[in-house]
C-alpha cells in the first residue's frame, strides 16, 4: 500500500532546542510552547483577548490556563478549546 508522506502544517524556527540534563531534546517543553502559541492565535483569530499560560503537571500532564479578559466569553472559549488533547482551564 503506497501512502503519501506526512506534510507538516507549519514550520517554526527557534533559537535553541530545550534539552534534558543528558542532552536529549525535551519534547514536553516543545509541546507546551506550541500549544500556547496555537491557543493565542486561535483567540486572536476570534477577536478575543486573554492570556495563555501553561505548565506540565505530574498527574494531568500539559495544562493550559486561559485567562479571558471579557468574562462573558468564557463559555465560548471553553467550546473553542474542548477538542484539544491537553487539559485547559478557562477563567
Amino acid at each position: 500500500m503506497s501512502e503519501r508522506a506526512a506534510i507538516p502544517k507549519r514550520i517554526e524556527f527557534i533559537d535553541a532546542m530545550p534539552l534534558t540534563a543528558v542532552g536529549k531534546i525535551f519534547r514536553p517543553t516543545l509541546r507546551q510552547n506550541i500549544a500556547e502559541q496555537v491557543i493565542c492565535e486561535l483567540l486572536a483569530e476570534k477577536s478575543m483577548d486573554g492570556t495563555v499560560t501553561s505548565e506540565i503537571e505530574k498527574k494531568r500532564g500539559l495544562v493550559l490556563r486561559i485567562d479571558v479578559t471579557d468574562k462573558a466569553k468564557v463559555g465560548e472559549v471553553k467550546k473553542l478549546v474542548e477538542g484539544y488533547i491537553f487539559t485547559s482551564e478557562v477563567i
